[in-house]
């Protein structure tokens, strides 16, 4: 299988003090990958490392087969989109205008969007069932309808990498399961995913790597099936919990429920 991201013992942090050592994974084409670990415990900032906005302070990313630091940040959004946990802009932009705004990356710097820009923008709303938003103004949809618009934004990069810091924070259930499949029919396209989650079940539904983050600055990958049991997730979170298999349809689903 081809491999599209590979982190080689990086040490990520801040003014040169490391909040994590020794991480090491892989990221291949199609693949989702979730970070797991509590609230503030560096998961955001091991993404803005592999996005480039933090310089690692140890080891190497490399990307497609080259160092990521001798990529410009063009070449790099070209290549890997983010997004963020909530977005609003400060003004009321149609959710097409939103949308097009990722073309950023693939316009010198005298250009602007064109037609064949806004008709890419519309297969892509079209594409994840949202096209029915383009003309509202994006402050005024839902939180569930925002994020799918983001990821029509990054996804109008033509990333081969989608950055996801939690996409399924502050969102309905419904929503949440929107969001999910979305990732897993982006993944059957061959985007690879690296997500942020607390939620052990979107982790057992859609992964292919876990990477957990603990308290004593652990770093565990493995498949769900390998690395999440009962202990790790009480050592991440610090509750007691059941890890279960359950039939459904036909399918072995694990699901993770509190003792």
């Amino acid at each position: 299988m081809d491999l599209m991201l590979e982190l080689n013992n990086i040490s990520c942090g801040y003014n040169n003090m490391p909040i994590y050592q020794g991480i090491n994974f892989k990221v291949h084409p199609g693949s989702i990958v979730c970070i797991m670990g509590r609230n503030g415990i560096g998961k955001t900032t091991l993404l803005k490392t592999i996005l480039g906005s933090l310089n690692t302070l140890n080891g190497s990313i490399i990307l497609n087969g080259k160092d990521i630091l001798t990529y410009s940040n063009k070449k790099r959004a070209q290549q890997i989109g983010y997004v963020p946990q909530s977005h609003v802009p400060p003004f009321p932009y149609s959710v097409r205008d939103v949308v097009v705004m990722g073309k950023t990356p693939h316009l010198s710097i005298f250009s602007v969007p064109g037609d064949s820009d806004y008709s890419q923008a519309d297969e892509i709303l079209e594409k994840i069932g949202i096209s029915y938003l383009k003309e509202k103004i994006y402050t005024q949809i839902s939180g569930g309808e925002r994020q799918l618009v983001i990821i029509a934004r990054a996804l109008i990069q033509n990333p081969n990498i989608l950055i996801m810091d939690e996409p399924t924070a502050n969102l309905d259930y419904g929503n949440q399961i929107k969001i999910i499949k979305t990732i897993k029919a982006l993944a059957k396209e061959k985007i690879s995913v690296i997500m942020t989650t607390h939620h052990p079940e979107q982790a057992f539904e859609c992964a292919d790597l876990v990477v957990a983050m603990t308290e004593d600055k652990v770093i565990s990958t493995g498949t769900p099936v390998e690395i999440l049991t009962a202990e790790l997730i009480e050592e991440i979170y610090g509750v007691s919990v059941t890890v279960q298999t359950v039939n459904v349809e036909g399918k072995e689903k694990m699901i993770c429920l509190p003792k």
